[in-house]
């Protein structure tokens, strides 16, 4: 079989992606479990520490209700997609971590509980703005990935 220039383009386009997120997380670690740490951190792919600002874990935990505290996984990790548009990220994780990474950068207001989180229709997608926001107020809480599709991840 013969390669084909396109082929070797994808190829190595790959494999470029997949070295400039070598910085992301390898594991995700609930919030209860981060806590309990006493230096709270996750691996990343290329072996490193993820380390975590207890600060920051505790203003999680203070507008999360106690019993996700073992459902909330982290580090957050917004992945931008250029097959979304211009600057465009997808939030990798399900609908707990999509409704308080909202909630942290104040996109949601009010209580929170189990009804609201989980019949909550709210797209995976953050805008430019909304990421600045939450680099503004956090540093260690999330990361973010590169891919031109959701297949690359």
């Amino acid at each position: 079989m013969k390669s084909t220039p396109r082929k070797s383009i994808d190829i190595l386009y790959k494999l470029d992606i997949a070295r400039i997120n070598n910085h992301l997380p390898r594991q995700f670690k609930t919030l209860a479990t981060l806590l309990k740490e006493d230096r709270p951190s996750v691996l990343t792919k290329d072996g490193t520490k993820f380390i975590f600002d207890r600060e920051e874990l505790h203003t999680v935990a203070s507008v999360l209700p106690e019993e996700f505290y073992t459902q909330l996984k982290l580090p957050f990790l917004f992945v931008r997609r250029t097959d979304l548009g211009k600057s465009i990220f997808h939030l990798n994780g399900g609908k707990l971590e999509n409704f308080i990474a909202r909630k942290l950068i104040n996109l949601i207001e009010g209580p929170i509980n189990q009804y609201k989180i989980f019949n909550a229709d709210l797209p995976h997608y953050f805008y430019w703005a909304d990421i600045r926001a939450f680099r503004k107020k956090f540093k260690t809480l999330f990361t973010i990935g590169f891919s031109a599709s959701a297949r690359t991840f």
